[in-house]
């Protein structure tokens, strides 16, 4: 019923959840190019509902561009589905899919996993940067790979840059995701993705050409690994490097729970090193988006959440050498923007110790824990000290949400172990 509304012209709106049949609907939606009309709980699916029945315009653009895109996107595109059919239905006929005894062996690509690279972009992002970026996932040495750029910004320039690359390349693909937030464009990049395992290079990311081979090799010499980690050289805007240091100073195999207190007790909470772009991650694993860990969103912390959601009793591999290097971002424009970033950081390192202690993933030992709980609420404090006149006159919603976090904390650090 929902494909039939969509080829028919008509938008729908759906609530993502955790089953098949619950996420059929989103799923179609960002096949057909309409990521926006996904919600993912009962008060955002009423509010865009509400929000979308008083606006007859923004309705009509919707319309608008399911129509169009009925005819461009893969989702209804029959033909092509019928020639992929038929192309597989002749290598079954000449036996290329299995070799025979005597027989050449397949080409050795079709026998590796398949990874998929995404590269989210958007307007803050310039067309020179996306292309390098796209030129260095092309340039992989590991032998399958499907890159996907999903570009969330207006205009055509960075589609156009990237014009011959999307001709001669047909692993890569080109996807538009008109309006949407980085991190909702980033989880739509996701959607897109058919590969087992999951690499992330935003615009200014330089994968060294060996990067995906060498994390993949931990994958394939030990399956029962959950994470392959690397780190990423910081450098300016002219490519010379900044100073920086990896988490680990040598190639490390290292249990989940090590590496999720090294994560927790790290005094910058490790965001900045280990974010996505840093991981390599199995698709099975990672569920429908990034940075989320018992049930929160983290944004400051998006990797380290995923981290931690990817370790539960398993291992993981870190390569301290620098697979890639990227683009330090410039520091907020405003004091506001830089206090607001500072003041999410430091609550979600709080959320992050509160949810792995209480559900006794990690940190098990309650004297460590409360530890580490006086200095996180030590540091959320002095923040508050330091600029409560500046946040008295911002955000209610902020500093509602700073006071339950503190008395959430004050109330485990004075509790019993």
């Amino acid at each position: 019923a929902a494909a039939d509304a969509l080829w028919a012209g008509v938008p729908m709106l759906s609530r993502a959840g955790a089953s098949y049949a619950a996420r059929l609907g989103g799923s179609l939606l960002h096949a057909i190019g309409l990521p926006e009309l996904v919600t993912h709980s009962a008060k955002s699916y009423e509010d865009k509902a509400v929000r979308l029945a008083g606006r007859a315009p923004e309705l009509a653009r919707l319309r608008r561009r399911l129509a169009k895109n009925r005819d461009r996107a893969p989702l209804f595109d029959t033909p092509r589905l019928v020639r992929q059919l038929e192309q597989l239905y002749l290598q079954v006929a000449r036996g290329s899919l299995r070799p025979d005894d005597g027989q050449a062996s397949a080409p050795p690509e079709l026998s590796l996993a398949l990874v998929s690279i995404l590269i989210p972009c958007g307007d803050q992002h310039s067309p020179e940067q996306l292309e390098r970026t796209v030129r260095a996932a092309l340039a992989q040495q590991y032998g399958r790979c499907e890159i996907i750029v999903s570009d969330s910004g207006s205009g055509e320039t960075r589609r156009r840059r990237l014009g011959k690359l999307l001709a001669a390349h047909p692993q890569l693909r080109y996807n538009r995701a008109p309006a949407l937030a980085d991190e909702a464009n980033l989880d739509h990049s996701l959607t897109l993705a058919l590969g087992s395992y999951i690499a992330v290079a935003p615009p200014g990311e330089l994968m060294r050409p060996d990067k995906i081979s060498r994390m993949m090799q931990y994958y394939q010499a030990y399956p029962g690994i959950g994470l392959v980690a690397c780190w990423r050289q910081p450098v300016d805007a002219a490519g010379q490097p900044l100073p920086g240091a990896p988490l680990l100073a040598s190639d490390t195999a290292v249990s989940g729970e090590s590496l999720a207190r090294m994560l927790l007790t790290h005094d910058g909470g490790a965001g900045d090193l280990l974010c996505p772009p840093a991981l390599l991650l199995r698709r099975d694993q990672l569920g429908a988006s990034f940075g989320h860990y018992q049930g929160r969103r983290y944004r400051a912390l998006a990797g380290v959440a995923t981290t931690l959601a990817a370790l539960a009793g398993r291992e993981c591999a870190y390569l301290a050498a620098p697979l890639s290097a990227f683009e330090a971002a410039p520091p907020p424009a405003t004091p506001a923007a830089q206090l607001s970033d500072l003041l999410s950081a430091a609550l979600e390192r709080l959320y992050l110790l509160y949810e792995a202690h209480t559900r006794q993933h990690f940190l098990t030992d309650g004297r460590q824990f409360k530890a580490l709980l006086s200095a996180r609420l030590g540091a959320l404090n002095a923040l508050v000290l330091q600029h409560y006149s500046q946040l008295a006159d911002g955000d209610p919603q902020q500093n509602e949400t700073v006071q339950q976090a503190l008395r959430q904390g004050y109330h485990l650090l004075l509790g019993q172990c």
